[in-house]
């Protein structure tokens, strides 16, 4: 049974919402429960009488309860808690409130408290949210997705929770990083959050602390790899794309080995889209361009350099590369102009490792192998610093 239908004008406006549920199934409901707003019409009409205190409250005085009670929490992670358990319980009160203290509770609902959130999903989990597909039950997949009960959905985020934020390896823990994205997607791009689908892949956990944790909610191996692992993310596709065939595929914190060529594998199949990769580029991009015209500076006379070539360095780089192209600098030329530096130091064209992504930015000049940054800056003198390491003080100035 459906819990609610929505009737929708030709611009996709719901113009009203019915639902058969009554009582406490009604107020289970988080997007139908309105709690103490319930007019008495209504709280006859559903049958509520009796289930709610007395006072009939608007909406601004329930925000000022709820931001009261929002207040007294003192750490963030107590702060991001209460508001999943608010948009769990009322969600129009949820992005009512979040919509209102945006400024405030941005930082709370997704970075940098989410990454605390990720880190304790499976101590702090009490409902779940959204999909957990596990590579264990890929036989599966189609029943689980017939299963959902959404009509419609617009955008599917789909992690694997290999590469989370500046965490690493947080397995089923990622469906967080999902959950907050769509919730920034909803307070700041007006997406329906009646209309989007978290998907959790769970592929194992090369986290041992993880594996180890006899409070891990994930499946306990070490991750699928190779031919298993595209194999189980075709099978993945396939299945959503069947049960929503115009939905928009959003792929997030896919390890450094996985993210390019996941969404290279995909996005000429369906609407696909990396918010590491491209959304990260083509911001780091326009912050260039609008510093080279405030400088009235020339793109093709820049000397790039990258501390961090994982999964957003390199999709930076992608970007810059194709602004130079555009320029009118040939393919070759315009990836000499950038210097990647990781942890192991100056990528060079004969180090073991580097990824697919990484190969095009591999220098050739083999004895500047392992450069550290302090070395390569003061060989290069950049232009054009950027980092993407996460390190906190590796740029003193």
């Amino acid at each position: 049974m459906e819990k609610f239908i929505e009737s929708r004008d030709k611009a996709g406006k719901i113009t009203s919402m019915r639902t058969p549920c009554q009582g406490e199934d009604l107020l289970s409901i988080s997007e139908l429960n309105k709690g103490s707003a319930f007019s008495v019409e209504e709280r006859k009409r559903f049958g509520l009488l009796g289930k709610l205190p007395a006072s009939i409250e608007t909406s601004e005085q329930q925000l000022k309860r709820f931001y009261k009670q929002y207040s007294q929490f003192e750490t963030n992670i107590e702060k991001n808690i209460f508001l999943n358990q608010l948009k769990q319980h009322n969600e129009t009160i949820f992005y009512q409130l979040t919509a209102k203290y945006l400024d405030e509770m941005m930082p709370i609902i997704y970075t940098p408290t989410i990454g605390d959130a990720v880190e304790q999903f499976s101590y702090q989990f009490n409902q779940p949210v959204g999909l957990f597909l596990s590579y264990e039950y890929q036989d599966h997949l189609e029943d689980i997705l017939d299963q959902v009960n959404l009509k419609d959905v617009d955008i599917v985020l789909v992690t694997d929770g290999e590469g989370v934020l500046g965490i690493g390896d947080w397995g089923t823990g990622g469906i967080d990083i999902c959950i907050g994205k769509l919730m920034v997607y909803t307070l700041c791009g007006g997406i329906d959050p009646n209309r989007v689908l978290p998907i959790q892949l769970d592929v194992g956990t090369n986290n041992q602390s993880l594996i180890e944790d006899p409070m891990y909610l994930g499946w306990r191996h070490e991750r699928i790899t190779g031919e298993a692992y595209d194999a189980f993310i075709d099978k993945v596709v396939k299945a959503i794309v069947r049960r929503y065939p115009k939905t928009y595929i959003h792929w997030e914190d896919f390890g450094r080995d996985n993210a390019h060529r996941v969404l290279n594998n995909y996005r000429s199949k369906h609407t696909s889209f990396n918010d590491d990769i491209q959304g990260t580029g083509a911001t780091a991009t326009a912050c260039v361009l609008s510093a080279l015209k405030a400088a009235k500076a020339d793109l093709s006379q820049q000397r790039f350099v990258f501390l961090g070539a994982g999964t957003a360095g390199t999709g930076v780089a992608d970007q810059l590369c194709h602004a130079l192209i555009r320029s009118g600098i040939s393919e070759e030329d315009a990836r000499q102009q950038f210097w990647m530096v990781d942890r192991y130091g100056l990528i060079t064209t004969d180090m073991d490792g580097i990824t697919d992504a990484q190969t095009p930015y591999a220098r050739s000049e083999l004895d500047h192998r392992g450069w550290t940054l302090d070395q390569v800056v003061d060989e290069v003198k950049p232009t054009v610093l950027i980092g993407c390491s996460t390190v906190k003080g590796a740029f003193t100035e």
